[in-house]
């Protein structure tokens, strides 16, 4: 967890749910009524704690703000590694492994680098599929033009066994 989720923990320490008010300098705010001279005690007040949360909010919000866009930013990304899996412990163990980001090397950086990684990885994913489809495209034509070739069998018949050697080779790299 990073230092701003914690310190936003700490904050959250003892506050109350609210509302909340300010009631002046005092613990309570005092109401005269001028005809009769009753003073009325406001029924609530506000706790140390809630008066320290929200002097904080105003550097807890924007930094709490950019981890969560941070995290939104990889949600994504996941659906498009589907070698490494459900997104998860698994995920994290191997970019730990094959990307060599330590788990000691702090969440902000690992988290930035894994960022890049990924989109790397993903930038990766699509030319490869891109060079299957190719690959596909290209064994289809040898068919087509092997069908073609009417005058030696011999020719034809190398060209739909390399077609088949190279769609046999596809399918195991899928």
């Amino acid at each position: 967890m990073s230092d701003v989720v914690e310190r936003a923990k700490a904050a959250l320490e003892g506050v109350t749910e609210g509302p909340w008010g300010n009631y002046g300098n005092a613990p309570f705010e005092v109401f005269q009524e001028p005809e009769v001279g009753q003073e009325y005690i406001a029924p609530r007040v506000y706790a140390l704690a809630d008066a320290q949360f929200i002097s904080r909010a105003r550097s807890l919000v924007p930094e709490l703000v950019a981890e969560v866009e941070l995290l939104r930013s990889t949600q994504g990304l996941s659906v498009q590694i589907p070698e490494y899996g459900e997104w998860g412990s698994e995920t994290l163990a191997y970019l730990f492994l094959d990307f060599g980001i330590q788990p000691g090397d702090g969440y902000e950086a690992a988290s930035a680098r894994q960022v890049d990684l990924l989109r790397e990885l993903a930038a990766a994913n699509a030319e490869v599929e891109r060079l299957r489809a190719g690959y596909a495209a290209a064994i289809h034509d040898l068919h087509f033009w092997a069908g073609c070739i009417h005058s030696n069998e011999s020719i034809q018949d190398s060209m739909h066994s390399a077609a088949r050697a190279h769609e046999t080779r596809l399918e195991g790299d899928q």
